[in-house]
């Protein structure tokens, strides 16, 4: 209820003067913000011909709000005061005459579509010979916007138009921003630092403060920038620097209200004169992840001593550790500041620069935040994996093609699996997006002493190679056939030895029964589509989210690959983690897919009514049973390099998407190793391929099976052969229980023709 009480016509209050209104023909006004095309039922009219212009909107009976603004006032004259009378024109000519009919503000939800956020530009362009030609460039009215719309944060009088309440913490940081010209956001990793920048940032463009602000991240942060921005500030027109040189070039010269880059982009165009002093001035300059850049090139600090900004800001996800951090960090936020600061000791240090601080963690805030958050972080192939994906992904729906109506899911679940190995790391390389990713994350963890799980599914492309990236910040590996009292041994420390702060876990390993509370923060660095799996591995490290810090959970994908089209149909279907309950087992998903949803929608795999025929003998179109000499004429043709990678792409065809060479074949054959993953769980199995002239005896088979069950990391065997097998032997492989399977010559032979091999 109003505090204003009636009196013989005049206003009573105990407030102060400045917030008293007149009761007798109270009218409150406010700025009306819709989108446009306005209804017919509004119309704006030029009244004068000078500079200023005054808009008359017309006739209002309804306007359309969006949710949590005010009720519509009735609308008068507003003022609108524009660079030049030839730019009014010109907007008003964009709206057309009477009715409004300008450019349609679109909202967060209408842009930021399930999967990647996009990399936004202010401009629209076309790609032409020898260049690029702008079609669309920044328009005025989203020049104008920030001042047109109702404020972000709430006020006496008006409600706040953010997409949802911000939380008292993250409401503290923003105030904090405001209210500062430099200040270092220290809070724990995923608590939400991205999101108090970007209302502040809308906050102040709004207020007029700020026309032009610089934000400078990881490269593997460029995306959820821009989808934190597009969410929380979708009245700011974001340009994402990105391209070749001509495109970054028309980056930096197109008006935006935000301009956001990587560390080695701005240093790179800093250094080739593609950013001249002039552009280098900006109102704001936020830092991302700041503390990992004094440990980068030197050309990333020079550039950013270049940078002019009257308000500095810098996220980390802890305060610095040593005194030559703390100067390195705050010479870019108060350089004004930092000369002075020389030669003190590390309190002093600290307690110069304390006030420039605000730093919370999740324990302190454990009541007040959501039990479990989960950060989707989307990521762009590699330079130099791009190549090797697309290869492979060439050669994965020519063999599916081939395969025609005989294609299963294992087939398509080996497609996949080689395609999600390639998006972890570059070609005989242990980098990549991903990787570089990841490593920030794990940087900011350990260094705000806390820990974290990184789940993968691969051990040579997972695991192994994670290893000697992550293990500067301690760490251990878990994999399903490590050994139990080793297990206990490892799971033990990592829970009560402040070195370690990284458990590299297999998919489908196990734990010790106990939950893993030590860990407040898991990594999906690569994940199969069903997404129950991870969600059931999530819960046998933390089976209830009770008290105790929140948990983070990150998963890392991939845009421009299947995982983008994965993604983009577990959406439509409701089957993200996000989405789904957290008790779903992975038997419950897994036929939600079908296999034309992976062949059509997926892989875009086109099917051919029947397998192409073969015009070069041998030939056997009807699949008959190849003779014995024909094997043998055609065996003998190859070579053992040449019969063992046949022998690995039949393997991989059954589903095995890795598969592994255990030591040097001879003339004879040779042994490998196999691996797949089926709701979870994974399974190897020992391969032999035995080149003879000779069935297959039972003693062999035996062999290979007592080979087997002396290794404790496999559940099966495969014996493979260029002729047939004895009747024992068949029989032997019979009462196994499916632990042993054999294939032979004439099978061999059949497959490499449906692969076109022959």
């Amino acid at each position: 209820m109003s505090p204003i009480r009636l009196s013989m016509g005049r206003a009573i209050s105990p407030l102060r003067g400045g917030k008293i209104a007149a009761v007798r023909g109270l009218r409150l006004s406010s700025t009306p913000v819709s989108d446009f095309p306005h209804g017919s039922q509004i119309s704006l009219q030029p009244m004068n011909d000078i500079r200023l212009f005054y808009l008359q909107l017309e006739a209002v009976p309804i306007v359309d709000y969006p949710p949590g603004r005010l009720e519509p006032p009735e609308i008068t004259a507003s003022p609108v005061q524009l660079p030049d009378s030839n730019a009014g024109y010109q907007m008003l000519e964009a709206f057309g005459s009477g009715a409004s009919q300008g450019g349609r503000f679109k909202s967060p939800a209408e842009i930021l579509k399930d999967g990647p956020p996009p990399m936004f530009r202010s401009y629209r362009q076309i790609e032409e010979e020898g260049g690029y030609k702008i079609i669309a460039p920044p328009g005025l009215v989203d020049l104008l916007r920030p001042r047109l719309e109702p404020p972000v944060l709430p006020s006496e009088t008006e409600l706040s138009v953010l997409p949802e309440p911000l939380r008292d913490d993250q409401l503290e940081a923003v105030k904090a921003f405001l209210d500062r010209e430099a200040l270092l956001l220290a809070d724990d990793p995923g608590m939400g630092k991205q999101v108090a920048v970007c209302v502040a940032l809308a906050a102040l463009f709004q207020q007029g403060v700020a026309r032009r602000a610089l934000i400078v991240c990881p490269e593997g942060a460029r995306r959820q920038w821009a989808g934190n921005l597009t969410h929380w500030a979708p009245g700011l027109l974001l340009t994402v620097v990105h391209g070749d040189n001509m495109q970054r070039e028309l980056d930096w010269d197109n008006q935006a209200h935000i301009y956001l880059t990587d560390f080695l982009t701005l240093a790179k165009d800093v250094e080739s004169g593609l950013l001249t002093k002039d552009k280098l001035a900006f109102d704001i300059l936020a830092l991302d992840n700041l503390l990992a850049v004094r440990f980068q090139t030197r050309e990333i600090t020079s550039a950013l001593k270049l940078v002019s900004a009257e308000r500095r800001w810098a996220l980390t996800g802890s305060l610095p550790s040593e005194t030559e951090s703390w100067l390195h960090l705050f010479g870019l936020l108060t350089p004004d500041r930092v000369g002075s600061a020389t030669g003190l000791t590390l309190p002093d240090v600290q307690k110069r620069f304390l006030p420039y601080v605000l730093r919370r963690t999740k324990v302190e805030l454990a009541d007040k935040l959501p039990r479990q958050m989960r950060h989707e972080i989307w990521l762009d192939i590699d330079e130099h994996q791009a190549q090797a994906y697309q290869d492979a992904l060439s050669e994965e729906r020519d063999r599916l093609a081939k395969l025609g109506g005989s294609v299963t899911r294992t087939h398509l679940a080996a497609a996949v699996e080689r395609l999600k190995q390639v998006c972890n790391f570059a070609p005989e390389l242990l980098d990549s997006a991903k990787v570089r990713a990841l490593v920030d994350l794990v940087e900011e963890v350990s260094a705000s002493g806390t820990k974290i799980v990184v789940f993968s599914q691969y051990r040579e492309n997972g695991l192994d190679r994670l290893r000697p990236v992550l293990e500067a910040y301690g760490a251990l590996c878990l994999q399903t056939d490590t050994a139990e009292d080793q297990r206990n041994k490892m799971l033990e420390a990592f829970r009560k030895k402040a070195m370690w702060h990284v458990l590299l876990m297999e998919m489908g390993a196990r734990t010790d029964g106990e939950p893993l509370v030590e860990a407040t923060y898991i990594a999906h660095f690569d994940h199969g589509w069903n997404p129950a799996v991870r969600r059931r591995a999530e819960r046998r490290l933390h089976p209830s989210l009770g008290p105790g810090a929140p948990v983070n959970v990150y998963e890392y994908w991939v845009a421009d690959t299947i995982d983008e089209r994965i993604y983009a149909l577990l959406a439509a279907r409701g089957l993200l983690p996000r989405q789904m309950p957290a008790d779903t087992q992975p038997s419950e998903v897994e036929e939600r897919l079908t296999i034309d949803d992976w062949l059509r929608d997926i892989l875009e795999v086109r099917l051919s009514p029947e397998p192409a025929p073969q015009e070069t003998p041998p030939s056997a179109p009807t699949f008959q049973r190849p003779t014995t000499g024909l094997l043998q004429s055609y065996f003998s043709k190859l070579s053992i390099g040449e019969l063992m990678d046949t022998v690995k792409l039949m393997i991989q065809a059954l589903g095995y998407s890795l598969v592994e060479l255990i030591g040097e074949p001879d003339e004879d054959g040779g042994d490998m190793l196999a691996r797949r993953q089926e709701l979870g769980v994974i399974e190897r199995v020992l391969v032999r391929f035995i080149r003879t002239k000779k069935k297959i005896s039972v003693s062999q088979g035996r062999a290979l099976l007592s080979e087997m069950e002396a290794r404790e990391d496999c559940s099966g065997a495969y014996l493979v052969t260029t002729t047939d097998f004895t009747y024992p032997c068949e029989k032997l492989a019979g009462e196994s229980q499916d632990r042993l399977k054999l294939i032979a010559g004439a099978e061999l032979y059949r497959h490499i023709q449906i692969l076109g091999k022959i």
